[in-house]
């Protein structure tokens, strides 16, 4: 059941790579319009590498259960 609220969730959340571009325009415009002197800078978090996180949960839930700290 978890898993199923899961997708669900992410699901609700996904914006479509135009729409996100489109919206992030609009932000960027009103704030100029707001303050036309104003500094905008848009910082985004760094690209996440699934496959590492996958092998490190993995290497994690190992060693807690073999030291029996999980």
């Amino acid at each position: 059941m978890m898993q199923h609220l899961q997708v669900r969730y992410s699901e609700r959340q996904h914006v479509p790579l135009e729409k996100y571009k489109e919206n992030l325009r609009k932000i960027v415009r009103h704030l100029k319009e707001c303050s036309p002197t104003m500094l905008i800078v848009l910082i985004t978090p760094p690209p996440i590498d699934e496959e590492w996180q996958q092998q490190y949960a993995m290497y994690s839930s190992l060693c807690l259960s073999h030291y029996g700290c999980g």
